[in-house]
């Protein structure tokens, strides 16, 4: 499960698929995320407004999906970690992992007891923190294994870069692609 469908949960979704994830359900708050996520390879995208609105919630989704087992593999891109805990929280497979991408200057509780009785973990990541991704990733591009073209929504000349950035403060695009 994915959490947040921008640039980097975009990323998220499209490495879950090329790595060979069976099935990849994302959320965001964002109509055109939702349909980008579909692009990059979710089995399924839902909106966690409309879906609370209705009396659901992302975890409800979740549970439906695994028929009550939970998910193996959670991220958080969406940076609302306040929100999106609980959910990942009530949708934890047994072993299962969140990894925290999305980050956020608040504090969010977190019941420990969920992560104990569950064997499960929470792990921070950075993907441009080294570690040899880079090459990687560039070899399952050149593979053409990792689609990355449904995720660009906008090119912009580089001497266009401050409008490009204030375009992607309104959270609807993926990737805006600088160009020269």
């Amino acid at each position: 499960a994915v959490y947040g469908c921008g640039p980097i949960g975009l990323g998220a979704i499209a490495l879950a698929r090329a790595a060979g994830a069976a099935s990849i359900t994302a959320f965001d708050v964002s109509e055109e995320r939702i349909a980008l996520a579909r692009a990059c390879g979710a089995d399924a995208a839902f909106n966690s407004r409309t879906l609370l609105a209705a009396g659901s919630s992302p975890a409800d989704q979740l549970l439906e999906i695994t028929r009550g087992y939970g998910v193996d593999i959670q991220v958080e891109a969406a940076g609302a970690a306040l929100h999106t805990m609980p959910e990942i929280e009530r949708s934890f497979a047994p072993g299962g992992k969140m990894i925290y991408l999305g980050r956020t200057g608040e504090k969010v509780p977190v019941m420990l007891d969920v992560l104990v009785s569950g064997a499960a973990r929470i792990v921070g990541a950075r993907g441009h923190a080294g570690m040899g991704c880079f090459p990687r990733i560039i070899r399952l591009l050149e593979q053409g294994l990792l689609p990355v073209e449904p995720m660009i929504t906008a090119r912009r000349p580089f001497a266009e870069a401050l409008g490009a950035l204030e375009q992607s403060c309104s959270r609807t695009d993926g990737k805006i692609l600088l160009t020269y």
